[in-house]
């Protein structure tokens, strides 16, 4: 607790400074929110790919294809109430969410046929 705490009290502190400055501020603080906690999923991900790791375990694809969908509501949303905060923000995430959903959704793929494989199969060494 001691580690996070004063951290959490700052983004408190910070977020009703935020507030007190009205809509357009607000707006961009939950984007930038909202980007840090997509990135972080991707950047792992593709680091874990350039070393040739390709598992997904512990990653949700429903939560991402969930992700897609609702940035695609919220960017109708955007696009109807005239708000271009929130329909950059929705192009920025949904293209985040997107990657996630569709590098999960190949390795999950790769994974099932790994574990498919027939070659997979030890055999016993050969003695001539």
């Amino acid at each position: 607790i001691r580690a996070w705490l004063p951290l959490l009290l700052a983004g408190f502190a910070l977020l009703a400074g935020v507030y007190t400055l009205g809509r357009g501020p607000v707006g961009v603080t939950a984007a930038a929110a909202t980007v840090t906690g997509v990135l972080p999923q991707l950047v792992s991900l593709v680091r874990a790919r350039a070393r040739g790791v390709h598992s997904v375990a512990g990653i949700s694809i429903a939560r991402w294809a969930l992700s897609v969908l609702c940035n695609a509501l919220w960017f109708g949303f955007g696009v109807l109430a005239g708000d271009l905060l929130i329909v950059a923000n929705t192009v920025i995430i949904g293209t985040l969410s997107t990657a996630i959903l569709l590098l999960t959704s190949s390795s999950a793929r790769a994974e099932r046929q790994v574990t498919r494989s027939p070659e997979l199969v030890a055999l016993e060494p050969c003695t001539a």
